[in-house]
Formats: C-alpha cells, sequence, structure tokens
C-alpha cells in the first residue's frame, strides 16, 4: 500500500512527465532541462518502493507515461540527426563538387 507522501510523489511525477510530454510533442525540447532535475527527485524518493508497491496500478501507469515519453525522445533524437545530416549536405555541396583524381585523390572542383 501506498503511503500519502508516495501518491503525493506519484501524482506531482506524473505532473512533470505530462510536461515533459508536451515540451517534446512541441518541439521545445531545449526547455527540458529545466524540469530534469526535480523528475530526478521524485524518482530517488521512489527508490525504496517495495515490489509490491512498485506493481501498483499508480506506478504502472507513470511508467508507461515514461516509456511513451522515452519513445518521443528517441523520435526527436532521430529527427535532429537527420536535420543535422541534410544540413551538412547542403553546406558540403555549397563548397563545390568533390572528385577524384587519376590517383584516387579527392579533389575539390
Amino acid at each position: 500500500m501506498l503511503s500519502r507522501k508516495e501518491k503525493t510523489v506519484l501524482n506531482r511525477l506524473r505532473i512533470i512527465i505530462t510536461s515533459e510530454r508536451d515540451l517534446l510533442l512541441s518541439g521545445e525540447l531545449s526547455d527540458l532541462s529545466r524540469i530534469l532535475d526535480e523528475k530526478a527527485k521524485l524518482l530517488h524518493a521512489l527508490s525504496d518502493l517495495t515490489d509490491a508497491e512498485f506493481a501498483s496500478a499508480e506506478v504502472s501507469q507513470i511508467s508507461t507515461l515514461m516509456k511513451e515519453n522515452q519513445n518521443f525522445l528517441g523520435s526527436a533524437r532521430r529527427g535532429l540527426e537527420a536535420a543535422k545530416s541534410r544540413i551538412d549536405q547542403i553546406t558540403e555541396s555549397s563548397h563545390g563538387f568533390r572528385t577524384y583524381t587519376k590517383e584516387l585523390s579527392p579533389k575539390l572542383l
């Protein structure tokens, strides 16, 4: 059975995770850092839960929300990597055309 304090921590964590989700979905990734410390403190406060308490519906719901956010974060990371790659391609192409000499040395035209 979860204590009143643990339920309060879980409710606050649910609010933080929902805020995190909103930031991820809106693309405001730079704002994620402002909630990171509080999220870590709340998770640490729950580190002493027993297996039975950890299996409770409240904790299970938080776990599901965190997994969803992890997927969103992975998608955001992949999107940023793709954008960076495209910017690098555009930047590289603006510097000229690369080819190879007879000796197989790269040459910029």
